[in-house]
């Protein structure tokens, strides 16, 4: 019941819950993000808007999982390519059907990063398509919410050397 339901009839007016954020986060360029809106610590809007015009769209549950690998892996990470405008997406040659165009996918340099846990690691946060990329410069890892499917050159595993 609203409070005006409540004045009128002498009822107590009930709680009515805070509406829930859209699934999608969407604006015309990352400084109009509201911090109020961005509940990410690890994470700026600036880094993970589209590098070619500075729009942002991500899908909150992305953003999330990407939260939630930052914690699992208890270290930075470099985003190199996060949301793509399609115009973007063109110039650069993406796949034109890129998860990075949905806002659930992201580009992830693996200088600093062991490539075989951080692949669980992603697993475990939700993450569902992985990309390979070791002979780049610098060598990533695509990772995006889905569907499930690899492609590329896995990373090669590293040596423990326990001596």
């Amino acid at each position: 019941m609203n409070y005006w339901a409540y004045l009128r009839g002498g009822k107590k007016a009930a709680a009515e819950p805070a509406p829930e954020p859209a699934p999608v986060l969407e604006y015309a360029s990352w400084e109009l993000v509201p911090p109020s809106v961005w509940v990410w610590p690890n994470f700026r809007p600036r880094e993970l808007a589209c590098k070619g015009t500075g729009r942002i769209r991500l899908q909150r549950k992305a953003v999330g999982a990407l939260q939630d690998l930052r914690h699992k892996i208890g270290k930075p990470m470099l985003i190199t390519s996060a949301y793509r405008s399609a115009e973007h997406n063109a110039r650069v040659g993406g796949a034109p059907n890129s998860r990075h165009m949905f806002g659930d996918a992201f580009d992830v340099v693996m200088e600093d990063h062991d490539p075989v846990a951080f692949e669980t690691a992603a697993r475990e946060a939700g993450f569902r398509g992985f990309g390979y990329y070791p002979e780049s410069t610098p060598p990533f890892m695509h990772i995006d919410m889905g569907p499930a499917r690899k492609w590329g050159t896995p990373f090669p595993k590293k040596d423990i050397d326990n001596g």
